[in-house]
């Protein structure tokens, strides 16, 4: 009976042992597979958020909520919202409350803002900033940022000129197709005033938009607007743009462009803020496509980090996955080592209890 139960007891703890070394395998297996993963999309935007959102509690994305509400920003808290959801958290009630009551939009305040955009394309506030794109949809901002800068020759700002220009030709619909670029180019300008484009970008549209067109000439069709209109005179002004220079400045202006009729002219600012070079501007354009309203959300939440992964960050998933392993190895083992230890005692003590001859 005793040799039995040894026998049967030696199949046991080899079954055991096989789950367990393919367990431990599995695992360490799988730890060397998620880092070998990121590193191979390391420089995937949508690869890199979503491993660094996964790791945000719900105190954390309500904490974020608060604070947006408390700045009066509802499109940033809505889309932090949304993202908490999309990552199975749970908004508190009262919060989402809250933020429905501040999507509500009142048009009485706003009505100074979008004078000040539409007429003097200020851009201090979301409105104005909004009614000063719309204006320059129409070419009436573009020819007049066209015309300060004109009447400032030599000491004129390169940028805005360019991106005046952008807007100028687009509107006539010959070298710049889409209203997408129309858009991009016009937000950039506008933003641009607003102090919210970061200074490598300003340098690289600089760089771009060298010479993009003869303001010594243009600056004598401006002048004739009040007496040939704006259509006559933006069609010559066309006339004077380099389109080799405009072709380069077309792919950012049309990223852009996608970017706020996606996102709205927030979200693309924010966006604007996180590129490190005008060739960024389509990623995140793809990026946006792909996280929808929870856009902003995520950008917001990574604030001050690449969208690359660090070795680090990719060593260590990998290693979290080969703790676990090793969790789980060593839990085997101690039930193993119980189990094995058990028979033995009782063996032991049936020795020892059993009666002599």
């Amino acid at each position: 009976m005793i040799n039995r139960s040894l026998r049967m007891f030696s199949v046991l703890r080899k079954a055991i042992l096989a789950m367990t070394v393919a367990s431990a395998v599995l695992a360490f297996g799988q730890g060397a597979w998620d880092s070998l993963s990121l590193f191979a999309n390391r420089l995937d935007p949508a690869i890199v958020v979503r491993h660094r959102l996964a790791a945000v509690t719900c105190s954390a994305y309500e904490t974020e909520i608060r604070a947006a509400l408390a700045a009066e920003d509802a499109e940033l808290a809505r889309s932090l919202a949304d993202l908490a959801v999309s990552y199975g958290q749970t908004i508190d009630p009262v919060l989402l409350a809250e933020i429905v009551e501040a999507e509500k939009f009142s048009l009485t305040r706003s009505a100074g803002e979008v004078y000040d955009g539409f007429i003097r394309g200020e851009t201090g506030t979301f409105v104005s900033f909004t009614s000063s794109v719309i204006a320059d949809q129409i070419v009436i901002g573009d020819l007049r940022d066209l015309s300060i800068e004109a009447s400032n020759y030599p000491d004129y700002d390169g940028v805005t000129v360019a991106l005046a220009s952008v807007g100028i030709a687009a509107s006539a619909a010959t070298l710049v197709s889409g209203p997408a670029a129309r858009v991009g180019a016009s937000f950039l300008k506008a933003v641009k005033k607003g102090g919210a484009v970061p200074p490598h970008i300003l340098k690289e549209i600089a760089l771009v938009g060298q010479d993009v067109v003869d303001l010594k000439l243009a600056r004598k069709i401006l002048d004739e607007i009040p007496s040939r209109g704006i259509g006559d005179a933006a069609s010559d002004l066309n006339k004077l743009f380099r389109p080799d220079r405009l072709e380069m400045l077309m792919s950012p202006a049309r990223s852009l462009g996608t970017l706020v009729k996606a996102q709205g002219f927030r979200g693309a600012s924010d966006a604007m803020k996180r590129a490190e070079r005008l060739d960024d501007l389509p990623k995140l354009n793809r990026l946006s496509e792909q996280m929808g309203s929870t856009f902003r959300g995520g950008l917001h939440l990574l604030k001050g980090s690449r969208f690359v992964l660090s070795v680090g960050e990719i060593v260590g998933s990998g290693m979290i996955a080969i703790l676990k392993s090793i969790w789980l190895l060593a839990s085997v083992l101690l039930f193993l080592i119980q189990l094995l230890l058990k028979p033995i005692v009782r063996l032991a003590f049936h020795s020892t209890s059993s009666p002599s001859p």
